[in-house]
């Protein structure tokens, strides 16, 4: 993405961002959350990008994937069992997107 010129963030516990040590899996999801309501506030889309994910074609382009899905607010990559892989979403910033991931933060204690 820095080749491509889009503003980077990188998260951590030492830059704030460790908010549920019990299960750091969630951190993704207030990272998020928090980023649509301050820091990527004035941004159309979010790209949230696991820190293990490779992207091997250096013609990716993120407004490619964006411009095929016109009306999504939220898009994440398939896993291999055929469900979400959060490791990779595109969140258009709507307050579509911000109650839905207030809402799946909220739901964290139900999954256990």
């Amino acid at each position: 993405f820095e080749s491509k010129n889009y503003p980077m963030r990188i998260l951590s516990a030492e830059t704030g961002d460790d908010y549920y040590p019990v299960d750091r899996r969630w951190n993704k999801i207030k990272a998020v959350s928090n980023a649509l309501l301050k820091w990527a506030k004035t941004a159309s889309y979010l790209v949230f990008i696991d820190a293990d994910l490779l992207i091997l074609d250096p013609d990716f382009d993120v407004r490619r994937v964006i411009a095929s899905y016109p009306t999504a607010n939220l898009i994440v990559a398939a896993d291999v069992l055929d469900t979400a892989n959060t490791g990779f979403m595109i969140v258009r910033n709507c307050p579509w997107s911000i109650g839905f991931f207030d809402r799946w933060w909220a739901s964290r204690e139900l999954a256990g």
